[in-house]
């Protein structure tokens, strides 16, 4: 018989556990027999602080009914070059719930009641799982002239983007668009200038040092006040 939780989770305690099940981590499917299910993060070992960092919020959000999961290294190959990773790995009964809320036929999946359990610091985790921001300098003066900022959200549908996109411009007022790649035949989320600096300003308070480098401070120097139709990069 599978344990009932111990702690009775906050609004935003699911939150944050569904943010951090959006982007890199990986909810395994449950035990046959305890229905227990199991969360499996995993970084390149640039990204040990960030594990880590993971690590103890999932840990501090279940309480202490048991021992922190140990943050471990290994390599592993990919296309026959080696690579040095970290990972943990955590068992508990809400993960079985949040199993069923994410993944009802086998696929992650993305709807509107999801995002709306998502707060600022949720939507850090999603970026510094997913995210990345460039900026193109002008070959004139040297300033900022573009920014292209993304989040990859390669495994949901059109009709998911639609929903995030719908999402963001009705919470948060920030217009990122849907785009397309022909090449990989795949959708992310993108965002110009005006509103990636929006978005930026939005999750700055949450994004750990060691991640700062997915906002790059010299986009704050760029303008939002003017617009034209060189910002956007489509």
């Amino acid at each position: 018989m599978r344990k009932e939780h111990q702690k009775k989770l906050s609004q935003e305690e699911k939150g944050l556990l569904v943010a951090i099940c959006l982007g890199d981590g990986h909810l395994h499917k449950p035990h046959p027999k305890t229905k227990s299910a199991q969360l499996e993060i995993g970084h390149s070992i640039k990204q040990l602080e960030y594990c880590t960092y993971k690590r103890d919020l999932v840990h501090d959000i279940l309480g202490n009914e048991s021992r922190i999961p140990k943050v471990s290294i290994r390599k592993i190959k990919v296309k026959g070059k080696e690579y040095e990773t970290c990972r943990f790995v955590k068992t508990c009964d809400y993960f079985y719930i949040l199993r069923n809320l994410l993944y009802p036929n086998g696929r992650k999946v993305i709807t509107r009641d999801i995002l709306d359990m998502l707060n600022p610091k949720g939507l850090a985790i999603w970026y510094m799982d997913d995210g990345s921001c460039y900026f193109k300098d002008s070959p004139i003066d040297g300033h900022s002239i573009c920014i292209d900022l993304r989040i990859s959200t390669d495994c949901f549908t059109s009709e998911e983007h639609d929903i995030m996109v719908d999402y963001f411009r009705n919470v948060w007022n920030i217009n990122f668009y849907k785009f397309y790649s022909k090449s990989r035949d795949v959708y992310c989320l993108r965002a110009n200038k005006e509103a990636a600096l929006k978005f930026i300003k939005l999750i700055k308070p949450y994004i750990i040092p060691s991640m700062k480098y997915k906002i790059d401070l010299k986009l704050q120097e760029c303008k939002t006040s003017s617009r034209d139709e060189d910002e956007d990069i489509v």
